[in-house]
């Protein structure tokens, strides 16, 4: 396994301290599980700027609830590097699917309850606004919440491994944060969706075979995981540390001492163009333009009906929605979701009752959107999209508030038919909620 040289310098730069008064002995993994958690406080604050000024003297205390931190960081990333080969390695083999399933396996038979324990540590320490909530059926759980770090103009050229790295010379939270999306993408992937990929993995390996033909294939995948190792950016969440439009909001319930994570909502707030942009192959429309925009653009619906074929409404009923092409020329901002992900495997899911709470943060989102009369859209993942629609977005509560599941369709005038889609493999389907 591919390991990053930093985190086994910093496990034994820490296991070899002396000064015990200073900082504790590190904890192995097992022993972290096990060690007495700190209660969660979320502040106000969202980010704490570097000061030039001179500090006070750390008591031995904050010495050691630094290091903990800084091991809990350390931990985080080993585990994440650890299941990301895993799985790299599986989806090289085997593909994405057998891989997501093979992941979602292994995080449920040997990584759960370490990485619960690294999450509670981290989230013990962490800045952002915290409030309390309640599911339908009672159940009681927190969120903290944090945004995106604002990085100036000149970093928008930089690779977003660089901007991550910028991020931790504007943010003492920072790396922190780069640690728990770590973790919250290991949690969060199951055998739908995996979200462990920062980088586009599979495009610099097929680089990397046509520069370096003379290569093996195990030598080529070898070379690209381990300069992908040697990045700062681990998983899809950190994306969001990057981005001032962005949001994470984590929930948790309390198991004991132990808070055990729940959901993710990885936000960003667009205009619907830049959102349907920020999509799987630039997202739904091709060759949008702002100006003498005479398109007419329409909702092609997924349902279950007699009036429908194959699953979606037929192209000849469709009606052109004005709404749709003002909110597209708009500069208003929109509410992208970008992930929604509950944060164990299925097993652990249904045990603790954590989709309850993944189902109210969604219909509080939809809710709460509409009463700001501000449109909601996403990208429909996984293998299936139409069935995962079906399954879950087409129904109460999340209907509630207008919510349809389907595609973005147009066409260039009222008198002519509506465009040819894109390939099957590249269409995307999305979810909508106008205002």
């Amino acid at each position: 396994l591919v390991e990053s040289s930093l985190v086994v310098r910093l496990l034994s730069l820490l296991q070899n301290m002396k000064d015990t008064a200073a900082v504790p002995s590190v904890l192995p993994i097992d022993a972290l599980c096990t060690a007495k958690k700190r209660p969660f406080r979320a502040g106000s604050s969202l980010e704490n700027e570097h000061s030039c000024q001179k500090m006070p003297r750390k008591s031995s205390s904050a010495l050691k609830h630094d290091a903990e931190h800084g091991l809990a960081e350390a931990v985080g990333f080993r585990l994440f590097d650890e299941v990301w080969v895993k799985y790299l390695t599986a989806r090289h083999c085997l593909g994405d699917e057998r891989a997501c399933e093979l992941t979602e396996l292994v995080v449920n038979e040997q990584y759960y309850e370490k990485l619960c324990a690294v999450f509670h540590t981290l989230i013990a320490g962490m800045d952002g606004d915290g409030s309390h909530h309640e599911t339908p059926a009672r159940q009681q759980y927190q969120v903290i919440e944090f945004q995106g770090c604002l990085l100036p103009c000149h970093a928008m050229d930089l690779e977003a491994d660089e901007q991550l790295l910028l991020a931790r010379k504007l943010s003492a939270q920072s790396k922190a944060r780069e640690a728990l999306c770590a973790v919250l993408a290991v949690l969060a992937s199951r055998s739908e969706q995996c979200w462990l990929d920062f980088l586009d993995f599979d495009s610099d390996y097929e680089e990397r075979r046509r520069e370096n033909a003379q290569e093996t294939k195990q030598m080529s995948f070898q070379a690209v995981v381990d300069a992908h190792a040697a990045t700062s950016a681990r998983g899809y969440f950190a994306h969001a540390l990057i981005h001032g439009t962005s949001g994470i909001r984590v929930s948790m319930v309390r198991n004991g001492f132990l808070l055990r994570p729940a959901c993710l909502l990885m936000t960003h707030l667009l205009p619907l163009r830049e959102a349907l942009a920020k999509m799987d192959d630039e997202g739904p429309l091709r060759n949008f333009r702002r100006k003498n925009d005479r398109r007419q653009y329409a909702f092609q619906e997924f349902r279950s009906s007699c009036e429908f074929q194959e699953g979606r409404q037929s192209a000849r009923h469709l009606k052109p929605e004005p709404a749709i092409k003002d909110l597209l020329h708009s500069d208003v901002p929109v509410m992208m979701l970008d992930a929604i992900a509950t944060l164990a495997p299925k097993e652990v899911a249904k045990e603790h009752g954590l989709s309850e709470v993944v189902r109210a943060e969604l219909s509080m989102l939809l809710s709460q959107a509409k009463a700001r009369k501000q449109a909601v859209v996403f990208m429909l993942g996984g293998f299936s999209p139409q069935l995962l629609a079906e399954k879950v977005y087409l129904k109460s509560p999340f209907t509630d508030h207008g919510l349809r599941c389907g595609f973005l369709r147009w066409r260039e005038a009222a008198c002519e038919p509506w465009a040819r889609e894109k390939r099957p493999d590249v269409r995307i389907s999305i979810g909508l909620q106008l205002p």
